[in-house]
């Protein structure tokens, strides 16, 4: 049997322990290659969903908000709810116009501070001890006066049909004050069909949750995450 000198044995444990210095190194530059791509793919799927919602913020939703900023500003609607008289058949045509150009609204109307109806488009009786500040679109915009926001999905008052009201209140252009609150009407099957002509990979969808993380509508394989996934996680990341 062959011995080893203490010096070659020394040396062979320091080649020895190299090796295994380098494997190790090897193996920790490749976990935390692997850990940078990882966060690198999910750092571009997270831009990339922020880039997608911020289109449809921008492009779909936007439009209606936009609308209705647009259409509190109607000085008719000021002229009313300050007392003043206005042209009533004007502005119920101006509201049919707007309507034919955005199939999904439902309807457009505007109740001053006592909670009383001064009209709406299309056409339609409300009783007479009909009271606008019990409802969710009323209250949501005097949450937030001055802002244009989104009511959470709640059953319309005349037909019944499921939506979301974009709404603002109607400002006072000298004092500021709110004078009443107009809101927009789009149901969710119409919000389904904007939600629809998104640009999408294949096999994909969306899902849109309220701000309390509740299913909204959903198209493609969102749907089918609203009907057969626990959508608690999601519901988290909503309410973050």
């Amino acid at each position: 049997m062959r011995v080893i000198p203490l010096r070659q044995r020394l040396l062979l444990l320091l080649a020895i322990l190299s090796s295994l210095a380098l494997v190790a190194l090897g193996t920790f530059s490749y976990v935390r290659a692997k850990n940078i791509m990882r966060h690198g793919a999910e750092s571009a799927m997270a831009l990339q969903a922020d880039t997608l919602a911020n289109a449809i913020v921008s492009q779909y939703a936007g439009e209606y908000a936009r609308a209705v900023g647009s259409l509190r500003q109607d000085p008719r609607m000021v002229a009313c709810l300050s007392g003043r008289p206005y042209d009533h058949q004007g502005l119920m045509a101006s509201w049919a116009s707007f309507l034919r150009q955005r199939p999904e609204a439902y309807f457009a109307y505007f109740a001053d501070m006592s909670g009383r109806v001064h009209a709406i488009q299309p056409p339609r009786e409300l009783p007479p001890d009909f009271d606008a500040r019990t409802r969710p679109w009323f209250r949501r915009a005097m949450e937030h006066p001055g802002v244009v926001g989104w009511s959470d999905p709640y059953s319309e008052f005349i037909t019944g049909k499921t939506v979301v009201s974009t709404v603002a209140t109607v400002d006072d252009p000298a004092g500021g004050r709110p004078l009443g609150v107009l809101g927009l009407d789009i149901t969710t099957d119409g919000l389904r069909n904007i939600l629809s002509g998104v640009a999408l990979p294949s096999g994909s969808g969306l899902l849109v949750l309220t701000a309390k993380g509740h299913p909204v509508t959903a198209t493609g394989l969102g749907a089918a995450l609203a009907d057969r996934v626990d959508t608690t996680p999601l519901r988290n990341l909503a309410r973050g």
